[in-house]
C-alpha cells in the first residue's frame, strides 16, 4: 500500500524546496523560471511544487510523465533515460526562448 504524505505536509515540502532550497538557500524571486520534473508516483509532490513555483511569483517548466512500464523490456526505461541516451548535444542544450 503505497502512502501518500497530506496535503498540509505536502505544501511544507514544497514550500522548503521553492522558497528555501533554491536560490542558493534565499528561495526563487518573482519571474525566475524553475523547471519541475517528476513522474506518475511523485505527483502529489509534483503539483504541490508547482503551485508553490506559482505562488512565488515564478514560472514554471513542467515535465510530467508516466513511471516506467513493467513487463516489456523495450518500454522498461523512462522517457528522461532515453533522451539523454539518444538526444544530440544540440538537442540537450537546447532551451525554448
Amino acid at each position: 500500500m503505497a502512502y501518500t504524505p497530506s496535503d498540509k505536509i505536502l505544501k511544507n515540502y514544497a514550500n522548503v524546496l521553492v522558497n528555501f532550497a533554491l536560490g542558493g538557500g534565499k528561495g526563487i524571486k518573482k519571474g525566475e523560471v524553475v523547471r519541475v520534473s517528476g513522474n506518475e508516483s511523485a505527483k502529489p509532490l509534483y503539483n504541490a511544487v508547482c503551485e508553490a513555483v506559482v505562488d512565488a511569483g515564478g514560472h514554471v517548466i513542467g515535465n510530467y510523465g508516466p513511471d516506467d512500464e513493467k513487463g516489456d523490456k523495450r518500454r522498461n526505461e523512462s522517457f528522461s533515460r532515453y533522451f539523454y541516451e539518444h538526444a544530440s548535444e544540440e538537442q540537450i542544450k537546447f532551451f525554448p526562448a
